[in-house]
């Protein structure tokens, strides 16, 4: 990992005794399984079912809060509150304003990813 990308998962880092490669093979987990689960998540957004949207934005979370505690888990949180209250249309605008964070978060990931694997 590069000085850069410690400091910035600093806190992740902390949080894994600061394992970078315990980091790092949590980054592939993460690489490996989020796509689906956003997937998933956008599916049942479009469907309606909002019970399977907290559960799925529940897995979610869980995944990206090993690198972030705030920033988009806070975001994805706020997208399961508003699924179980029922909200469709607060759920509809959470999951865009995810989307490029998610983006973002997703492609430093892959950046440590690759970096452990060089």
């Amino acid at each position: 990992m590069t000085e850069t990308q410690r400091k910035r998962f600093a806190a992740a880092l902390g949080r894994l005794a600061d394992d970078e490669d315990l980091l790092i093979a949590m980054g592939f987990i993460v690489l490996n399984d989020a796509p689906a689960v956003i997937r998933d998540l956008e599916t049942y957004l479009a469907a309606r079912d909002l019970g399977e949207v907290a559960s799925t934005a529940h897995k979610l979370k869980g995944l990206m809060s090993t690198f972030e505690t705030d920033g988009v888990v806070v975001t994805i949180q706020d997208l399961i509150v508003s699924a179980k209250v029922g909200d469709q249309s607060e759920c509809e605008r959470q999951m865009a304003a995810c989307k490029p964070e998610l983006k973002k978060l997703m492609s430093e990931i892959r950046a440590i990813v690759d970096a452990g694997s060089a």
